[in-house]
C-alpha cells in the first residue's frame, strides 16, 4: 500500500507519524500479538478487516531546513491479521477491567466531575514496551502515544528498566 505522510502545507512536521509507523512494524516477542493497523479510506476493498505491517520502504522525503520532515512518501507491505485465541481472552479481560476502572474513576470524583487522585505512576520492567504498558494499564495498546506525549518521548524504544512513567 502506498502511503504519503504530508504536514508540508502547514510547515507542521510528521516525525510523530513516521515513528509511530516504525513502532508498529516492528518485530514482536515470541507470544506477544503484533501491532494492528485499520485501513479507512475511499476505495480501500475490505475495510473490516484488520492488518500487520511486515516491512515498510521510505521512499521520496521532504525536509525542514531543521531536517524534521515534512512529508514522507512509503510503501507498507501488509497482512491480514488473524486474531489468536489468547488476544480474544485478554480483551475479554480488558473489558472487564476498563468497567472496573470506569467505576474506580466514577468513585473518585466529585460532584463537579473533578478528579480527586492524582495521576498514576508505572515502573518500567524488563521487557516492557509503550505498547505493552498501554495494554496493561490503560486497556488498549493503541494508546501508547499518549504515554508517550505525557513523558515527551520522542523514540518508543527509549524506555529503561527502572523508569518511572506518568500515565493518563
Amino acid at each position: 500500500m502506498n502511503v504519503v505522510l504530508d504536514g508540508f502545507i502547514d510547515n507542521d512536521p510528521i516525525e510523530m507519524e513516521c515513528q509511530a509507523l516504525e513502532h508498529m512494524a516492528l518485530p514482536v516477542s515470541k507470544g506477544d500479538e503484533p501491532a494492528v493497523v485499520s485501513i479507512f479510506g475511499d476505495g480501500i476493498p475490505h475495510v473490516d478487516l484488520k492488518w500487520v505491517i511486515d516491512d515498510i520502504t521510505w521512499e521520496d522525503v521532504i525536509r525542514r531546513p531543521d531536517g524534521k520532515r515534512l512529508r514522507q512518501v512509503l510503501t507498507l507491505d501488509l497482512r491480514e491479521h488473524v486474531e489468536s485465541k489468547r488476544l480474544k481472552e485478554e480483551k475479554a479481560s480488558s473489558i472487564a477491567r476498563n468497567k472496573a476502572d470506569a467505576a474506580k474513576k466514577k468513585k473518585q470524583t466529585t460532584n463537579k466531575g473533578k478528579k480527586t487522585t492524582k495521576g498514576k505512576s508505572y515502573l518500567v520492567k524488563s521487557g516492557d514496551s509503550l505498547s505493552k504498558i498501554a495494554a496493561h494499564e490503560l486497556g488498549s495498546a493503541a494508546r501508547w502515544h499518549e504515554i508517550a506525549d505525557l513523558n515527551d518521548i520522542r523514540t518508543p524504544k527509549s524506555i529503561k528498566v527502572g523508569q518511572t512513567l506518568k500515565l493518563p
